[in-house]
């Protein structure tokens, strides 16, 4: 099982992402959110939205009291589980899909080992923020 984190400006770049990695239905017009993998397994897509973290300050809460102060993080977000054959989503990672994620403004987070910790990253050097760990969890 893998599971990449998805970072996108806008809808109309995301239909875009999904149909070139194959995950675009053009009849239904819809980004299809689950489905067989052609050479077994499986994949699920939880298409997440906008996501809100802490400020670090507080405000009232509408039951009295106070509760930590939200703002939305840049863009929107999803999270993809691919169960299947890592060669297939390899494939649809290519280059030149990432490349062209890249200047739609999309960034594509995956894990990987950095500095012996395992890490959401986007460029392989670099650890992204600890938030994405909890951006569209799939149970």
């Amino acid at each position: 099982m893998t599971e990449i984190i998805i970072n996108y400006p806008s809808k109309p770049v995301l239909v875009r992402l999904a149909t070139a990695l194959g995950y675009y239905d053009p009849v239904g017009k819809a980004i299809t959110t689950q489905g067989a993998i052609a050479t077994g397994g499986s994949y699920f897509f939880n298409n997440v939205g906008v996501v809100y973290q802490p400020t670090g300050n507080m405000v009232p809460s509408p039951m009295g009291g106070q509760m930590p102060e939200m703002a939305p993080l840049p863009g929107f977000w999803a999270r993809l589980r691919h169960n299947g054959d890592q060669a297939i989503l390899d494939g649809h990672m290519s280059p030149q899909i990432m490349a062209q994620a890249a200047a739609l403004g999309v960034t594509i987070y995956k894990r990987a080992t950095i500095n012996g910790q395992s890490v959401w990253t986007a460029d392989g050097t670099t650890a992204g923020p600890a938030y994405l760990d909890t951006i569209g969890v799939i149970a």
